[in-house]
């Protein structure tokens, strides 16, 4: 986000899956970002590689190196 405490970093475990969202149960939440989906994503350390896998019901995609991936 653009505002003072809009951003994190969050240490990923190896083999844990974390999700991300605005809904409270997400274990990373993000409720300041309107093109997060309530339930956007999971996060995973599998092998030393970080794996993201887009939630069903996310409306936006996820960007990397500002592409639709």
């Amino acid at each position: 986000g653009t505002q003072p405490g809009q951003s994190m970093r969050w240490p990923l475990t190896e083999g844990r899956v974390e999700t991300i969202g605005r809904e409270p149960s997400a274990s990373i939440r993000v409720p300041w970002d309107d093109r997060i989906s309530r339930r956007h994503a999971s996060l995973s350390l599998q092998d030393h590689a970080l794996e993201i896998h887009r939630a069903p019901q996310a409306r936006h995609p996820i960007y990397y190196d500002g592409l639709p991936v």
